[in-house]
């Protein structure tokens, strides 16, 4: 068994990825406006982006909580064509108050987390995130309460809490957004020239980007 900065890694024999003794929460709640409809299910690389998002978790993270909330059913739907609903490691919860935003949403996955685990936080929407940024994510927490990723001067998917702070993050009160709860806390935050970090897809534009990149 190896040791990253004092967190556990487990060999995984069903994956080429190295299992990380932390879990994940994947937010996959929200209504979508600015696409217009629902994208979770929108195909990249032949694969619904809600799949590529809990694939990328569940290849690095002993356990992976997906949160649904606006069209639940749809997203169910795929994640039981890949056979993830019948997987041990993969727990979805609903959130009936979704339309409070995401906020509400991160606080019932957190909830539904293993006690004492550190926790990886990130989106159903971002498909170019893979089980190395999760590796990257374990390897810079040491002795942080988390560690948050910026490009660009922008917040990136995933970030990590530690346990302590996903625990006291979920009793938190008066506190409307992740960013709000993070001050005052000891968060590494790192800056890194990956656009994937924050390559999420919000509208139309993105996810053509996204299908057809611009070659210059």
């Amino acid at each position: 068994m190896q040791q990253v900065y004092g967190r556990r890694l487990f060999s995984c024999t069903h994956c080429r990825a190295t299992v990380l003794g932390m879990e994940a929460v994947i937010l996959a709640a929200g209504s979508a406006e600015r696409m217009g409809g629902h994208k979770l299910t929108l195909l990249y690389e032949k694969k619904p982006l809600i799949i590529h998002a809990v694939t990328a978790a569940i290849e690095s993270c002993s356990r992976v909580v997906v949160v649904t909330g606006y069209f639940a059913d749809e997203v169910t739907a795929v994640l039981e064509e890949e056979g993830l609903t019948e997987d041990s490691r993969v727990r979805i919860v609903h959130n009936e108050q979704a339309g409070q935003g995401q906020f509400s949403s991160t606080l019932i996955g957190l909830a539904a987390v293993t006690e004492g685990q550190d926790v990886a936080i990130s989106v159903g929407d971002a498909p170019l995130v893979t089980p190395f940024h999760y590796r990257f994510l374990a390897e810079q927490l040491g002795a942080h309460e988390g560690v948050r990723v910026f490009v660009n001067g922008t917040p990136g998917h995933p970030m990590l809490c530690s346990a302590s702070l996903a625990a006291s993050m979920v009793k938190s009160t008066g506190v409307n957004s992740v960013r709000e709860f993070l001050v005052g806390h000891d968060i590494l935050e790192v800056e890194q020239k990956d656009p994937s970090w924050v390559t999420d897809i919000d509208d139309p534009t993105s996810y053509m980007l996204l299908v057809r990149p611009c070659k210059f």
